[in-house]
């Protein structure tokens, strides 16, 4: 079965996640692997889309896989644990419910026309990002060591720091850095000129 929205604003799922993270009591994003474990779910390494077509399979019984990549870093193979974990406890409660008996599948690759399956993977999103990086300790990491700090701290890649402190409100964004983040934008020679 595909997932199904939670229908929950950000900041709501947000707080969920930072509930959840606490409940856990995870450090970093080192610590998922374990974490799936105790729970009875696991990873699995799946570089061919085709032979893997799924970034979550999650069992009637509610274990679950979390296919990563060997071609991702070890901080982008966090992110990518914590959407699907993101998935698992926001949409599975509403699969199982309405599908007794069936399990919940998320692709790896998703059809950007989908509003229902993008607006799963938004929700799953905002849960990641808080789940590995709640507001008070970000603002600590942010203020013993900056941006760096912050993807050191919770082992996730500069982007992912980057993108939690400005929902926050911490780090300024700037017009270059909206500009580079924007799906339209396409840098030209420019972008190779030192300043």
């Amino acid at each position: 079965m595909r997932p199904v929205p939670a229908g929950v604003g950000r900041a709501g799922i947000e707080a969920f996640a930072e509930r959840v993270r606490a409940g856990v009591q995870i450090g970093s994003g080192f610590d998922l692997k374990a974490l799936l474990a105790r729970n009875g779910s696991r990873t699995q390494m799946a570089d061919i889309a085709g032979k893997y077509p799924h970034g979550l399979l999650v069992n009637p019984d509610g274990t679950f896989t979390v296919f990563l990549s060997s071609f991702r870093s070890a901080c982008e193979n966090h992110g990518v644990m914590a959407i699907e974990i993101g998935h698992r406890l926001l949409h599975w409660p509403k699969v199982r419910a309405a599908n007794p008996g069936y399990g919940m599948s998320v692709p790896r690759l998703l059809d950007r026309s989908d509003e229902m399956l993008m607006r799963c993977r938004r929700e799953a999103q905002w849960f990641a990002a808080a789940f590995l990086m709640p507001e008070c300790e970000v603002r600590t990491a942010w203020a013993d060591g900056g941006i760096e700090g912050v993807s050191d701290r919770f082992a996730v890649t500069v982007d992912w720091a980057r993108a939690r402190l400005r929902r926050l409100g911490i780090e300024p964004e700037t017009a270059e850095i909206s500009r580079a983040m924007d799906p339209r934008y396409e840098p030209g020679a420019e972008a190779l000129l030192p300043r």
